[in-house]
């Protein structure tokens, strides 16, 4: 006979690797077309629930507009940089000056980079963070 308690944990665990099978099935979905680099990137260096947030994200960008690849892959790097930058903190939880100190942490002196091309990915990632964080 099973006791209550081994059904109720059963069920637990069945209930937890399905949603983690349908996190994975959004994550293989959002990287689609997309080199490995971008899936590993969201299932190995970036927090389960922010890659899922990620994978939500590129899925509504795909339903909204004609996603190029590229754009995809610069919304994929953007934002799991930041979440990297940020210790996997949820994106739900982050405030201006978090995003603020990893934008600056882009900058770079006038000796090792005379050409100012931080102010490029700078003011990319801006624009990319900002219209996450509407959508979100």
């Amino acid at each position: 006979m099973v006791s209550e308690n081994k059904i109720i944990g059963l069920s637990k665990k069945l209930s937890i690797s399905k949603t983690d099978s349908v996190c994975d099935n959004k994550i293989t979905i959002a990287s689609d077309g997309l080199e490995t680099y971008y899936e590993n990137l969201l299932t190995k260096k970036t927090s389960k629930e922010n890659a899922l947030t990620i994978a939500n994200y590129i899925l509504s960008l795909r339903t909204e507009i004609n996603l190029s690849e590229n754009y995809q892959k610069m919304n994929i790097m953007a934002l799991a940089s930041l979440s990297a930058f940020l210790c996997q903190k949820d994106f739900r939880l982050m405030d201006r000056e978090e995003i603020i100190s990893f934008l600056d942490n882009l900058r770079r002196p006038e000796a090792s980079d005379p050409l100012h091309k931080w102010i490029g990915t700078y003011n990319l990632f801006r624009v990319l963070f900002v219209k996450f964080f509407k959508w979100l």
